[in-house]
């Protein structure tokens, strides 16, 4: 039993030293640890300048679907691929976005306001329409 007690030890020390960025890791954790930053905090800043800096953008169903179409709409080359700064093409994943707009259309069916249904079929006609241009365009 005492073999095991001291293996666990070590496997919890190795941790504790491996997060830290320097000090004795033979400290214990305990005020240490409350008061240092975790890796996350390190890797994106404290949560509490996250809140003074960046606020929290409105979330809604158009801006939804708006985010599915860009997205759609780099698939199919219309937009540059934010990453490369090159329109590319990858027609399957178009074809995916397109659907999954589409399954959104049918699962919302008389939940929408006038606005979002409009936007919604206007985003999907468009898309479609490219999306057989572009498949047009391979042949």
């Amino acid at each position: 039993m005492e073999e095991n007690d001291q293996k666990e030890f070590i496997v919890r020390d190795r941790r504790i030293s491996s997060s830290k960025d320097s000090g004795d890791s033979s400290e214990p954790s305990g005020e240490q640890s409350e008061h240092a930053p975790s890796n996350a905090e390190r890797a994106t800043g404290s949560s509490s300048e996250q809140k003074q800096t960046e606020p929290i953008p409105d979330l809604d169903f158009s801006a939804f679907i708006l985010t599915l179409a860009a997205t759609a709409q780099v698939s199919l080359g219309s937009l540059p691929n934010p990453q490369t700064r090159q329109s590319e093409q990858d027609l399957p994943a178009a074809k995916q976005m397109i659907d999954i707009l589409g399954l959104l259309k049918d699962k919302t069916k008389g939940n929408l306001s006038q606005d979002e249904q409009a936007l919604l079929d206007s985003a999907l006609f468009n898309l479609r329409m490219q999306y057989i241009e572009a498949i047009d365009g391979k042949k």
